[in-house]
């Protein structure tokens, strides 16, 4: 289960690497803005995919039919569709501000990146908070190596990809 919430931690690095770019601002790093630009959306994507295919799949086959787990699955579920269009936003604005290499969005960028991480850490949390003792309730030891092995070999098709490949899915 350690193996399993630390491969689950991936979120709450993210929001730290996010924290650390809001943190550059009002200068601008470029290289920490390209990083995030490049790598955002398919660690996003990712993490996204393990959770709702493996942990969140899993878990509701195992769920009573009437549980307080379903309607906290249904949140995160919503709470990814709003986190990926925050990404795709901030990427987009990393984009242009690399294109034109301007400072004069900065202060919007920076506010940009502060909600997103605001809102990976507190949905991190709660997953650790909430989710981990639920898969150690309901999940096997067979189920709960599936997930650790979706983390370890994530779909290619999952993890690669831009921002424009993004939006088209």
């Amino acid at each position: 289960m350690d193996l399993l919430r630390g491969y689950h931690s991936q979120q709450f690095v993210l929001s730290l690497e996010l924290e650390a770019l809001a943190d550059t601002f009002p200068q601008y790093d470029a290289g920490g803005c390209a990083a995030i630009r490049a790598t955002l959306l398919p660690r996003l994507r990712t993490i996204h995919f393990i959770e709702e295919r493996w942990i969140f799949a899993a878990l509701e086959r195992r769920l009573p039919p009437v549980s307080i787990y379903r309607s906290l699955i249904q949140r995160l579920v919503d709470e990814h569709g709003e986190d990926r269009d925050a990404a795709i936003d901030l990427s987009l604005e990393l984009v242009r501000l690399h294109e034109r290499n301007s400072r004069q969005e900065l202060e919007g960028i920076a506010f940009q990146t502060r909600a997103l991480f605001r809102s990976l850490r507190r949905h991190a949390a709660c997953e650790a908070d909430i989710l981990i003792p639920a898969i150690r309730r309901f999940l096997s030891r067979q189920e709960v190596g599936a997930v650790i092995d979706a983390y370890r070999r994530p779909s290619s098709s999952q993890s690669a990809g831009n921002v424009f490949e993004f939006l088209r899915s």
